[in-house]
């Protein structure tokens, strides 16, 4: 991230555990900005930094189909749809399905883009591993595990992240 130079840090609500990076400022996940000291932020900020720093133009352009794979799909659905002789007649209930279709792909999208963005974490947490920051990202993604309730979806993802880069040595 060219031009980073963050002179503001913010704790905010959100569902994400990772630090979010900004050019001008860090936004910290509300949950953990005061359960983590300034040394155990180190590793989260530098696997985020690289994940970022990993985005060649083929991934920016995969990650940006991603957010646009709904809107993509609308235009083979029309298609399939007048071709199979199912569009409706009714102007009122062709517009509901549209937007149903439309509203069903934006979980299809994370299911289909999941996979891809986990491997861009799992290098990411990989290369973080080989700076031997201490504490390591494995110690502090240990204790935010311990902080989160049992069974969250937070720790979930926090498993997996271990798993992924223990897998990987």
């Amino acid at each position: 991230m060219h031009g980073l130079s963050p002179e503001l840090v913010i704790a905010r609500g959100g569902r994400n555990l990772d630090p979010q990076i900004y050019k001008d400022k860090v936004v910290l996940p509300f949950a953990l900005h005061d359960k983590l000291t300034s040394i155990e932020w180190r590793p989260l900020i530098a696997s985020r930094l690289i994940f970022h720093r990993n985005f060649n133009k083929k991934k920016k352009l995969v990650a940006y189909s991603g957010q646009l794979f709904p809107y993509l799909t609308v235009v083979p659905f029309v298609v399939a749809s007048a071709t199979l002789g199912i569009i409706p007649r009714d102007p009122t209930v062709n517009s509901v399905t549209f937007f149903a279709w439309l509203f069903a792909m934006f979980p299809v999208a994370k299911i289909v883009y999941a996979p891809f963005y986990r491997r861009l974490q799992q290098t990411a947490d990989k290369q973080t591993l080989e700076l031997y920051l201490n504490p390591t990202l494995e110690d502090v993604l240990r204790k935010i595990e311990m902080i989160n309730p049992q069974r969250s979806k937070a720790n979930n993802t926090i498993q997996k992240r271990i798993r992924g880069f223990r897998e990987s040595i």
